[in-house]
């Protein structure tokens, strides 16, 4: 079909594009994670080995998404470049497809030091470490992509960033993963009516399941790699991702309605244990550091902004029928979840709230 030969072409420029662009990792800050001041900066633009010597460091980033995906994309981006410029010395093995299990899964061998590296959705956070993660994925917090990638890569970051370096993590990068919209099979989602009694897979995430019980959905919390077949057999009716993930997981398939509420501008992480991280010559810190805010962050958002309405396109063009919300309807949305963030003020208190609610620049409860 049209679609899969786009995927197919844009797969074979994308590589082209990594060679390019392969020893360009260059860059004058050091990423969203701290590193010893001792470290002395190198230039990642430069062909010339890092002095520092010893033996081949493996680490493992694993992911729950496709080969296909953007995320992948920009992973054997970083990979390519982080191993030219240690000269082998850091060996990067991506594991897309949920081949280590699921985001908590992989989080949780974070924790026990079997996964050195991760890329994951913030809700994980919230799932294995601490409630006040959740607030990242509260709905309609900004009123564009473009606001969102702004916060993300300023206070939104920084506030994150402090978190999870405090529990044990180092940051390499953040990913805006789209705009989420509402698939399903049952109707078109206009207002929060067209909700009503609709089976939705959600992440397994407080916030989310409130978040759809708000509107009318009935939720059903299940892994990533789950929602294919679990619409193809009506366990649920739909699921809400953003327009590239939709597609390169082929959910235009299974989905007859995809209607573009824009409800969440979804963030994940990409980190790496912290022990790990610290482990590692001054040298290989700054490479990490660099490449991640390069090609897992910088690079990766503006194409994921770029690429957005294509792959709408591309969903429609697979007999998906697409319809755009109105900003009067999606002001309808925003109505329901007016109650979710007086519920969160109060589960991660009132000090941690007015915290996140400075880093998103609004009053929020």
């Amino acid at each position: 079909m049209k679609g899969k030969l786009f995927k197919k072409l844009a797969a074979i420029a994308l590589t082209g594009a990594m060679v390019v662009t392969l020893a360009a990792c260059g860059g004058g800050g050091s990423g969203d994670a701290a590193v010893d001041g001792s470290a002395a900066p190198v230039d990642i633009g430069s062909t010339e080995t890092p002095t520092t010597s010893g033996e081949k460091k493996v680490l493992k980033i694993p992911h729950v998404e496709t080969t296909d995906s953007h995320t992948q994309d920009s992973l054997e981006k970083f990979k390519a470049a982080v191993e030219e410029q240690t000269n082998g010395g850091l060996e990067i093995q991506i594991y897309p497809n949920s081949e280590l299990g699921d985001e908590v899964t992989i989080l949780q061998g974070m924790e026990t030091g079997t996964i050195e590296m991760g890329c994951l959705s913030l809700p994980t956070f919230e799932t294995v470490l601490d409630q006040k993660y959740s607030l990242f994925a509260l709905p309609f917090l900004y009123d564009s992509p473009e606001a969102f990638v702004e916060a993300e890569a300023g206070p939104l970051g920084d506030l994150c960033g402090q978190w999870i370096e405090d529990d044990g993590y180092v940051v390499l990068g953040w990913m805006f993963d789209g705009s989420r919209n509402f698939g399903n099979n049952v109707r078109p989602i206009n207002t929060p009516d067209d909700c009503q009694g609709i089976k939705i897979r959600s992440m397994d995430s407080e916030v989310y399941i409130q978040m759809f019980k708000l509107l009318g959905f009935n939720p059903t919390p299940m892994g990533f790699s789950d929602i294919y077949t679990a619409v193809q057999t009506g366990v649920v009716d739909g699921n809400d991702n953003p327009p590239i993930l939709f597609y390169t997981a082929n959910f235009a398939e299974v989905h007859k309605y995809y209607s573009l509420t824009g409800h969440v501008y979804s963030m994940s992480t990409n980190v790496i244990k912290k022990e790990v991280f610290d482990d590692l010559p001054a040298e290989y810190q700054t490479i990490l550091l660099e490449c991640g805010k390069k090609y897992l962050q910088d690079d990766h958002n503006a194409g994921t902004i770029e690429m957005e309405q294509e792959y709408v396109d591309l969903i429609a063009e697979e007999g998906v029928e697409v319809n755009e919300v109105s900003p009067e309807n999606k002001a309808l949305f925003a109505e329901k979840e007016v109650p979710l963030y007086t519920q969160f003020k109060e589960k991660v208190g009132e000090d941690v709230f007015e915290e996140f609610e400075a880093a998103v620049g609004k009053e929020l409860a």
